[in-house]
């Protein structure tokens, strides 16, 4: 019927969309819709085929733009995905290997993957102690579970949040963004629990419960309790600059502040800098970073110029998050730069240390170190 091909488009399209948005909603959203699809309307084979295809096409329009520049850019539609399959520009052997074990589940102190302990720690982590989890979620799916088990949606709604979960624990490294999308099921099984407060035994006890949640849930959303933002009736504009360094990371204030149009400068471990309003150079944790291939085995001379016809002006490290990636079972990081690398180009004449103001006087050299690049 055209209600069923209309509903297999919208599918589709938010599929898509999510599919564009991160590779895993391949396997958590599109895989699972498809095969809903097929199995919603499979007594008629040929039409669950048609709704299937259309499903397929509605998908590929919403996300297909992104596979393709993918695949112009880099040669590899899912890049940096599948790479012993695609390849993929400006990718090699140590990075596919790296960003593989990286990204596969991680092994405990036993050289074990897949084990109870693990797996008991994967549950707990993602029903008590997730950032994104709101407190009234859990117990509201406890209690739709309890109340509602004979209701079709809810075992199904329940049976896709256990497939979906078995999935990220088997095939992933196991970070609990990565169940995002579950979130909007279990809010509607967790607004089916708390509906049926009214016909559960004790629901004095339960709905008091619940309003302790409520609260706690109002400081979250608020206030960001117990840690985060912590500011109310804030402007933005106030945010925005961050004059407090609470949201804003000082080095990137201290960009927004002394960047001049057409000036850039280079972040060297930092590959957060969205609150940086003048365009920088940064890398991931798997690329070679640009200052490495500007400085490494070159001369002062060299770097200096390569520096200046790239307008760059400051060079950041963060070495807080250098020392991250480099630590033991973590994505791992290229050997440069190291400390000597800049003192180096220090003495060469080549960059200059700045301070850095925060909160409490100047950045410590410990977390990070600004450089301004002498000439500019």
């Amino acid at each position: 019927s055209s209600s069923s091909r209309s509903w297999c488009i919208l599918a589709g399209l938010l599929a898509g969309a999510a599919a564009s948005v991160k590779y895993t909603a391949v396997v958590f959203v599109v895989a699972p819709a498809l095969l809903w699809v097929v199995v919603a309307w499979m007594p008629d084979a040929r039409n669950a085929f048609k709704l299937a295809l259309i499903f397929l096409a509605a998908t590929a329009v919403s996300c297909g733009l992104w596979y393709a520049k993918n695949t112009w850019q880099s040669g590899n539609p899912v890049y940096p995905l599948m790479a012993d399959q695609f390849g993929g520009k400006s990718w090699d052997a140590e990075q596919n290997d790296r960003w593989k074990q990286a990204h596969r589940p991680q092994e405990n102190n036993d050289g074990q993957r897949f084990s109870f302990g693990q797996f008991r720690a994967a549950v707990r982590d993602v029903t008590l102690v997730s950032t994104p989890l709101s407190p009234l979620l859990i117990p509201g799916l406890i209690l739709a579970l309890i109340a509602g088990w004979s209701h079709p949606p809810v075992r199904q709604f329940a049976a896709y949040i256990v497939i979906v979960f078995l999935l990220w624990w088997l095939l992933t490294h196991r970070l609990d963004r990565f169940l995002v999308p579950l979130i909007p099921l279990l809010a509607i099984l967790a607004s089916i629990g708390l509906g049926a407060i009214d016909d559960i035994t004790g629901k004095k006890v339960v709905i008091t419960i619940v309003a302790i949640l409520c609260a706690l849930q109002w400081m979250m959303n608020v206030a960001r309790f117990p840690g985060g933002e912590p500011r109310i009736l804030v402007s933005l504009e106030t945010l925005r600059n961050d004059p407090t360094f609470l949201r804003l990371h000082p080095a990137h204030a201290f960009l927004n502040e002394q960047l001049r149009d057409g000036e850039t400068a280079i972040l060297v471990g930092d590959a957060q800098p969205f609150d940086v309003l003048k365009p920088v150079h940064y890398n991931t944790c798997f690329d070679r970073p640009l200052l490495e291939t500007l400085a490494d085995n070159r001369s002062p001379a060299q770097v200096a110029e390569s520096l200046r016809k790239r307008k760059i002006r400051f060079v950041f490290v963060h070495w807080l998050e250098l020392d991250r990636y480099r630590s033991p079972k973590n994505y791992g990081y290229s050997n440069y730069p190291v400390r000597s690398d800049l003192d180096a180009l220090v003495r060469a004449g080549v960059l200059k240390p700045v301070d850095v103001p925060n909160v409490t006087g100047v950045l410590s050299p410990e977390s990070g170190s600004m450089y301004v690049v002498k000439g500019q």
